[in-house]
C-alpha cells in the first residue's frame, strides 16, 4: 500500500495500491507549481530591481552634466555613477541605455562625437563597478532633444548631459 499526499490531491491522504502513474502525475503537478511560483517571484524581483534602478537613475539626472566641449564628469557625478554601477551590477539581466547629449554649440559632427564620448565616460564608470559592457547601449543624440533653451548659457549647461534609462 502507498500513501499519497499533496496539495494537488486536495491536501488529503489517500491510500492506494502501488500505481506509479498517479505518483508520477502528482510529482509533476507539484513540481510545475513550484517552478511557476519561482518564475513569478523572479519576475517580480526583476521588476522591483528595475524600478529601484530607474529611481536611482532619475536621481542622477540633474548631476550628469558636462562643461563645454568636455566628456569629463565632476568627481561628485563620478561617485554617483559608481554607486549606481554597484547597484546595477546586482541585476545582470537589466539593460541600460546611456543617452549622450550636447548643446548646440559646435558642428553636428562635433556634437555627435561629444555625445558619444559623454555616454562612454558614464559607461566606463559603470563597467569599472561591475556592470557588464553588454548590458549597456550607448545612444548619442548630439544637440537633439534639448531639455532647456540653447539661447542661454544656463540652458546650454543643462543640455550637456547623459541620461540613464533602465531598459529591462
Amino acid at each position: 500500500m502507498v500513501l499519497v499526499f499533496g496539495a494537488s490531491l486536495g491536501g488529503c491522504i489517500y491510500s492506494r495500491k502501488p500505481d506509479t502513474s498517479m505518483a508520477k502525475e502528482t510529482a509533476v503537478t507539484e513540481t510545475t507549481t513550484v517552478v511557476a511560483d519561482d518564475t513569478a517571484a523572479k519576475e517580480a524581483a526583476a521588476k522591483e530591481a528595475a524600478a529601484s534602478l530607474q529611481s536611482k537613475a532619475n536621481e542622477m539626472k540633474g548631476s550628469l552634466h558636462f562643461a563645454v566641449g568636455s566628456a569629463q564628469l565632476s568627481p561628485e557625478a563620478q561617485t554617483q555613477v559608481a554607486e549606481f554601477g554597484k547597484m546595477a551590477a546586482q541585476s545582470p539581466d537589466q539593460r541600460f541605455i546611456l543617452g549622450g547629449f550636447s548643446d548646440n554649440t559646435g558642428s553636428e559632427k562635433q556634437n555627435m562625437t561629444l555625445s558619444q564620448n559623454r555616454a562612454k565616460a558614464v559607461s566606463d564608470i559603470l563597467v569599472a563597478n561591475g556592470v557588464k559592457a553588454d548590458q549597456i547601449t550607448l545612444a548619442p543624440k548630439g544637440d537633439q532633444s534639448p531639455i532647456a533653451s540653447n539661447g542661454t548659457s544656463a540652458g546650454r549647461a543643462e543640455n550637456r548631459r547623459v541620461e540613464v534609462t533602465v531598459a529591462g
